[in-house]
């Protein structure tokens, strides 16, 4: 019987051996940023940015949105037509780069342009390596890992989405010298078919509460009352020098809304600060790079 990893190398895209050197570890020839692949995406389909939002958030990811929007696949992908982009790309002018990863994209399924990105961004973390087969699984220690994990979080900006404030993008805060360092954001709100994106039982309440509690305009962006923690589940967690936080999430999830007297007072009570997770211990909790766990 095979184990669920070998199915999946076994059934993954035959174009994916363009990414492997003759060791079998996974390389990556060339890099695209998610915003120039995004940039290039949005100008063939001519969707604009604020029907793109609605699109990502009812998809649930940005590379899930940008595969979506490139329609049926047209096929013939192989191995040989991406190295032959890769060998010519330090030679070819932005418009034909454009023109040669839109022809990619055109001939995948979805879930094969979701790994494309993915790969052209250089996201080299052990899941995609264990899941596809991707290189080596001795070498998956010596790439940046990710982890999924849960902290409490307060609440310290909101941005509005849509004009009638029923959806909104949460930045939550942890806890750092005698203040709050804002790193993790999560959207809110209603989903548009009568539900809710959370799913949280006082989602409806949360936003009301949101709405009573508005402060200083920063932009787009609005203050709210710093009083209300929330535990979330953060994915795809990894040490990030870019970001100023240290670390960066992919994806943030709303668990639950930590109401009680202690967060209920006023900012940087003793209260909440016991109740926020320390910055600190996420950057220490998760896998630092090159940690092979040998010494000597």
């Amino acid at each position: 019987m095979k184990s669920m990893n070998q199915s999946d190398r076994l059934n993954r895209p035959v174009w994916c051996d363009a990414f492997l050197d003759e060791g079998g570890n996974l390389i990556f020839p060339i890099k695209v940023s998610v915003n120039t692949m995004k940039g290039w995406i949005l100008e063939r389909t001519g969707i604009s940015a604020w029907l793109f939002i609605e699109c990502q958030r009812f998809a649930g990811s940005l590379n899930e949105a940008l595969a979506l929007l490139m329609g049926t696949s047209t096929g013939g992908i192989t191995a040989m037509v991406l190295q032959h982009g890769f060998e010519r790309w330090d030679t070819w002018t932005d418009s034909e780069r454009k023109e040669w990863f839109l022809f990619l994209l055109s001939a995948m399924e979805v879930e094969e342009r979701r790994l494309l990105m993915s790969l052209l961004s250089g996201r080299s973390n052990a899941t995609l390596i264990s899941k596809y087969g991707l290189g080596k699984i001795s070498s998956v220690r010596d790439l940046k890992e990710t982890t999924s994990i849960t902290v409490n979080a307060i609440l310290l900006y909101v941005r509005p989405i849509d004009r009638m404030n029923t959806q909104y993008e949460l930045t939550f805060g942890l806890y750092k010298e005698e203040g709050y360092t804002s790193c993790l954001r999560a959207m809110l709100g209603e989903d548009g078919m009568g539900g809710w994106l959370q799913g949280l039982d006082d989602e409806p309440v949360l936003l009301d509460w949101i709405t009573d509690n508005l402060g200083e305009r920063i932009g787009p962006i609005r203050s709210v009352t710093v009083s209300e923690v929330f535990e979330l589940q953060c994915d795809g967690v990894e040490l990030s020098k870019r970001h100023k936080a240290g670390f960066k999430a992919e994806s943030v999830r709303v668990l639950k809304w930590l109401r009680n007297a202690e967060n209920a007072i006023a900012p940087l009570t003793a209260g909440n600060q016991s109740m926020v997770t320390s910055l600190e211990w996420v950057r220490d909790f998760l896998p630092k790079p090159q940690d092979s766990g040998q010494t000597g």
